[in-house]
């Protein structure tokens, strides 16, 4: 029943961050498949109702219990977000080779 519970939730989050690679469209929840477990690999299929288009992935799971950063609610709020934009990644970068304290100083 745990392990149930594990997948359910690992599907929940593949379809809040996964985008088509084809369209770039967003996967329902119930486009996106559990096929089964190679040792410590989930192989999932997730199918674009966009471009018709399926994927397959393997997903690694280095420990029985799947754990994330954020909760459902907070993957739910981020699910229609911007992409970061390349220019953003570039100025980013900019501004902290720029940056002449430590982590701390730069965060504060």
């Amino acid at each position: 029943m745990r392990e149930n519970n594990q997948i359910k939730l690992l599907l929940d989050h593949i379809s809040h961050f996964m985008k088509c690679p084809n369209c770039g469209a967003d996967y329902d929840i119930e486009n996106v498949q559990y096929l089964g477990r190679i040792q410590v690999f989930y192989v999932v299929q997730l199918f674009c109702e966009r471009c018709s288009i399926p994927v397959f992935a393997s997903v690694l799971v280095k420990k029985s219990n799947i754990k994330f950063d954020l909760t459902n609610e907070e993957t739910k709020s981020k699910k229609g977000a911007k992409p970061i934009s390349a220019n953003e990644v570039i100025d980013f970068h900019s501004f902290i080779s720029q940056h002449k304290g430590d982590l701390k100083t730069l965060l504060g």
